[in-house]
């Protein structure tokens, strides 16, 4: 079995995108690139030679996304009361 597939991501500021790609660049294994389509567009594309593989990596990458992008919005939120 061959599962492949394609994230993107599209956020309005490249800011965001290109510290979403820097944050979980640690969770790229050799089954998953990273690709810069345009600014603030990101793509992840990934590819499995079994179902419970590409569940518990794709897990963990999603996971990590959401405290990625949580610790962002904080970020921005100090950064914006200074």
């Amino acid at each position: 079995m061959k599962i492949t597939g394609t994230i993107t991501h599209e956020d309005e500021t490249d800011d965001f995108s290109k510290m979403m790609a820097h944050a979980l660049s640690p969770d790229n294994l050799l089954n998953m690139e990273y690709n810069e389509i345009k600014e603030h567009v990101n793509s992840i594309k990934f590819e499995f030679k079994k179902i419970t593989s590409a569940i518990a990596s794709m897990d963990d990458f999603f996971m990590n996304a959401k405290i990625a992008e949580e610790i962002y919005k904080i970020h921005k939120s100090i950064k914006s009361t200074e």
